[in-house]
């Protein structure tokens, strides 16, 4: 049997606990990390499934929102093949399928219909989400090929489901039962991102910001690159704990579901040299006896690298108790430790954004100054990191910001704060090295384009 298209790591950020130190933390890290196999070039690729669903609302006539959207769906539409298929949703206070799901033989009569559409009334978001994922289940070969929605929208649900729980889970579901995933595009300067950005990362997709027509190539050229070069399918992955010796804290990166005792995740298709990862806490109970602390993981998927076989893996790793402050000393695992900084840097990073953005600015600098100390003090322990690396222009970025943002008008607000939250979703997820120097160079145009404006 082949390589398999995916591996993972499993490492703690120490081995072991002293157990006579009373003073010792109780809380320890897991890190759990999957790493997919880079796909050859001339590898014939699994075909595409796909419903464009765009957002037609009265909301999309301002800033040419609409105009934004039909470029983006007639850019996908020229770029996939006959062997692909795609249905193209329309909504506003209604649903409409503008084009039903079929295969791509002739993409002239599509875009005509692109073409063709009109902003109206409300935003059925729901709506058109829910018909998209219709669609794409009508198609009877979708076992075998890469199932997912692409939803454009400014991201103001204001009709039909309008609760961002209530879609989240919508989103989840479908992923996990019926195995078909969720991209979001945000179009304009003004919709909700922090909807947009949970409707992918729980729907397994990706979310994407687009200010301008400029970015359309740029941004759909990403989605598609990634949709054409799928080498896993359907993994899903238990992390098993012993729920009398430690309690769950958190997780981080990856969106998951508890239960005492197991951590699910449903994460989807991988693309060509992903990297999926999630940082877990648990804590000691104090009332458990000393003793090893085994944790286990399985996870199983559909390996479409070579010939599509299905996979299953399983490991552990044991947490062990030790009187040997030596042995624990030496134990400590860099590579842990180093998520621990960066996931911690990304979680103030994201938590300054909000503060600018609810224009607590003494608040937000006061943050992103110690902020900045800290990421010099990680990045000296850790000077390999090319995360913290990655992060850290971001942050000073948003520091020049914070000494004028006072005077900023609203446009400007609004497009830092999409900036921002876009950077700090792409370093969260482990898509930073892609994603987040496209979406900085787009910004800097964004703001470049925008002091040119005020000038004239």
């Amino acid at each position: 049997m082949s390589q398999p298209s995916l591996t993972h790591q499993l490492l703690l950020d120490n081995a072991y606990f002293l157990s006579k130190d009373q003073q010792a933390s109780p809380s320890h890290y897991l890190y759990l990390s999957f790493q997919a196999a880079t796909a050859p070039q001339n590898k014939d690729r699994l075909p595409l499934n796909l419903s464009l669903v765009l957002d037609r609302s009265g909301s999309m006539s301002s800033e040419d929102k609409l105009g934004f959207v039909k470029q983006a769906a007639s850019f996908v539409a020229r770029n996939l093949l006959p062997t692909d298929h795609l249905s193209v949703v329309q909504y506003d206070s209604e649903v409409q399928t503008l084009f039903p799901q079929t295969a791509l033989q002739s993409s002239q009569n599509l875009l005509k219909r692109i073409q063709s559409i009109q902003p109206g009334g409300m935003t059925n978001l729901s709506g058109g989400m829910l018909e998209g994922y219709r669609q794409v289940s009508q198609t009877e070969t979708r076992q075998n090929m890469v199932n997912r929605v692409l939803l454009l929208s400014d991201g103001l649900a204001n009709q039909g489901i309008t609760d961002p729980a209530k879609l989240k889970e919508i989103a989840r579901r479908r992923a996990a039962e019926e195995r078909v995933s969720l991209s979001t595009f945000g179009v304009g300067s003004h919709f909700s991102e922090e909807l947009m950005m949970q409707l992918a990362e729980y729907g397994n997709g990706t979310y994407y910001f687009i200010g301008s027509p400029d970015d359309i190539p740029t941004i759909f050229a990403a989605e598609l690159k990634d949709l054409l070069a799928v080498v896993a399918q359907n993994l899903t992955v238990e992390l098993h704990y012993p729920a009398t010796q430690v309690a769950f804290v958190q997780a981080e990166g990856l969106p998951h579901q508890h239960q005492p005792g197991q951590l699910t995740f449903s994460l989807g298709d991988i693309f060509s040299a992903e990297e999926k990862a999630s940082l877990m806490q648990f804590r000691r109970l104090a009332e458990a006896p000393v003793g090893p602390v085994s944790f286990r993981l399985v996870y199983r998927f559909q390996d479409v690298l070579d010939l599509p076989v299905s996979r299953e893996s399983e490991s552990s790793i044991l947490l062990q108790p030790t009187e040997d402050a030596t042995l624990y000393a030496r134990s400590q695992q860099p590579r842990v430790l180093e998520q621990v900084a960066v996931f911690e840097a990304n979680r103030r990073y994201a938590r300054g954004v909000k503060l600018a953005q609810r224009r607590r600015f003494a608040e937000a600098r006061e943050l992103v100054t110690d902020l900045l100390s800290y990421l010099d003090h990680q990045r000296k322990v850790f000077p390999e990191s090319a995360e913290l690396e990655a992060l850290y222009p971001q942050v000073k970025q948003l520091m020049e910001e914070l000494k004028t943002m006072e005077s900023w008008d609203a446009e400007a607000m609004e497009m830092s704060h999409k900036h921002h939250s876009a950077s700090a979703y792409y370093a969260r997820s482990k898509k930073a090295e892609s994603k987040s120097g496209m979406r900085r160079m787009q910004y800097m145009k964004e703001m470049e384009r925008g002091s040119r404006n005020k000038e004239e």
